[in-house]
């Protein structure tokens, strides 16, 4: 009896096998997406001694299964060069250029953002680290006038510092009537920086003539310097750029001064708005149009505000997100009914981005 039953038990286990369903083939494997890795990651330039840009790469390689899309990113503005589109398993060389002449003198350490569609990693940061010693820098590498009354003159001072005791300047151009230069009584500078006995200052004036609004401009410089470890050798010739930054406040001023659009995505639409207001009493506005814009579609408008005396409006920016995501800027120009007043322009950006996925409502 106990062998009919085994042979009856192993029957039965048999044909349970032979009817069981196939079982499923492996499932393949999910898809993990893009995948973003940077070579070095971080870049020494050492020291830097000269005026000339210094260029290093890094490589960028896509280790995920789908296209690797990268784009550089500078203070909210995206730089066209580092936008790539990268395959599976690609390799990418790019470029980080550091300009002594955009640095103070001594360490420098800075980063730069590269912004992909690596869900894992949306902003990746490569540390950049130097040391500048360039044989000439100019100090403050921005010339700000600040805010200048109308019918009034403005004045701003440039320091020129270089380790030759004996730099030269050949020529300062402004590239703007209004503006001229010329140099402080060497007598009066002093150099602070042992490391830099080559100092001079030069004085930049506004004209009292210049116009209400801002007056950007440049200033070119052609330096001759030695240098000091090369005593015998002719000197070299050096070109900087300095921007020139002025805003003449006529009676009529924004507030802000610019009109910055916080956020947008694509397809929706914005409204920002600020005040436009006169320090000398009632005024109208006359005129009110976009003059320049990235971003089609955007307009302009004014309203008074309801205070009874006509002093403040409101200008009102209306625009639609584009469908490319991205920085966008623009003018708006504002001309009014007082005498001798030039139109006010006023700047805006904003950046458009992508619609954020939503999740699907789970019952």
């Amino acid at each position: 009896m106990p062998k009919c039953l085994s042979y009856c038990f192993s029957l039965f286990l048999l044909f349970s096998l032979l009817l069981a369903p196939p079982s499923s083939a492996a499932e393949p494997p999910k898809p993990i997406g893009p995948r973003i890795k940077i070579e070095p990651p971080s870049i020494d330039f050492g020291t830097i001694d000269t005026n000339e840009s210094v260029t290093k790469t890094v490589r960028v390689t896509n280790t995920g299964d789908q296209t690797l899309e990268t784009e550089e990113v500078c203070c909210g503005m995206v730089i066209n060069q580092w936008r790539r589109k990268i395959a599976p398993g690609e390799s990418v060389d790019f470029p980080i250029l550091l300009d002594p002449n955009r640095l103070s003198p001594g360490p420098y350490q800075g980063s730069r953002t590269i912004r992909s569609n690596d869900a894992g990693q949306l902003h990746s940061r490569i540390e950049v680290l130097a040391f500048n010693r360039p044989l000439v820098y100019i100090q403050p590498p921005v010339i700000q006038f600040g805010t200048v009354p109308a019918g009034k003159e403005g004045t701003a001072i440039m320091t020129i510092a270089s380790r030759d005791k004996d730099v030269e300047v050949r020529s300062i151009e402004t590239g703007h009537s209004l503006i001229t230069v010329r140099p402080l009584d060497a007598n009066m500078v002093v150099a602070h920086n042992p490391n830099f006995p080559g100092h001079q200052q030069w004085e930049f004036t506004l004209s009292k003539n210049a116009p209400t609004g801002s007056l950007p401009s440049t200033a070119k410089l052609v330096l001759l310097a030695r240098h000091p470890d090369h005593p015998n050798d002719p000197p070299q010739k050096i070109e900087l750029t300095a921007s020139i930054i002025a805003h003449v406040q006529g009676r009529v001023a924004a507030e802000p001064r610019f009109i910055r659009v916080a956020q947008t995505f694509h397809g929706e639409p914005f409204t920002e708005r600020i005040l436009v207001s006169s320090v000398s009493g009632p005024f109208k506005i006359t005129s009110c149009k976009i003059v320049e814009s990235t971003l089609p579609g955007v307009s302009a408008r004014t309203e008074p505000l309801e205070d009874g005396e006509l002093k403040r409006h409101y200008l009102i920016l209306e625009g639609k997100g584009g469908d490319t995501p991205g920085m966008f800027r623009g003018y708006v120009e504002v001309s009014t009914d007082i005498p001798n007043e030039s139109p006010l322009r006023i700047q805006f950006n904003g950046f458009v981005r992508a619609k954020p996925a939503t999740s699907p409502i789970v019952p």
